[in-house]
């Protein structure tokens, strides 16, 4: 008799918790939809993909969780600025002008190339940086034409004065590469 009891106890807690079941999935289904909002993503410009290196990065973040911050800035370019210019006049009609400059770049740039033009150009001297009281460079390439000049400086750095002489007054075209 027990037993009798016991499998119709087991049999009718089946069909009552199934019905149970049944009713409640019926009323509000069990389903989880993905949301297909996106916030955030411009189509117009390209995906940025960042890994290995144990990097922990999602979209809008600031820091790091293992502090490590990336900043991806450009290179700079290096240039030659003029810092002062003066002109002076000989007594054989000759203009003697000294151009001081002055190389800005964060690294020191492997080769500058110095041109410069002139209408009857007569003499260029370029007088590096003064280090430890004296000053020494070694000129690549020196080119002179009668109204051109061109010399590649290694690895420069610092203020450089440039001695341009010419036969009269006259303009005169300065251009630097790197």
């Amino acid at each position: 008799m027990w037993p009798q009891r016991i499998l119709l106890a087991v049999v009718e807690a089946f069909f009552g918790g199934t019905a149970l079941v049944g009713i409640g999935e019926w009323i509000h289904p069990l389903t989880a939809n993905a949301q297909t909002t996106q916030r955030g993503v411009m189509n117009d410009h390209p995906q940025v993909v960042i890994s290995g290196g144990d990097n922990v990065v999602s979209f809008g973040q600031i820091g790091g969780i293992t502090a490590r911050v990336v900043t991806i800035n450009p290179p700079t370019n290096p240039e030659l600025r003029i810092l002062g210019r003066t002109e002076t006049d000989n007594p054989d009609g000759s203009r003697m002008v000294t151009i001081k400059t002055e190389i800005a770049s964060p690294i020191t740039p492997g080769l500058m190339v110095v041109q410069i033009g002139a209408q009857g150009l007569k003499d260029v001297r370029i007088m590096p940086p003064i280090v430890g009281g004296g000053s020494t460079m070694i000129l690549r390439n020196v080119r002179r034409g009668n109204d051109s000049y061109s010399a590649e400086i290694p690895s420069p750095r610092g203020q450089y004065d440039i001695f341009v002489q010419t036969m009269r007054p006259t303009e005169i075209h300065l251009n630097a590469t790197f």
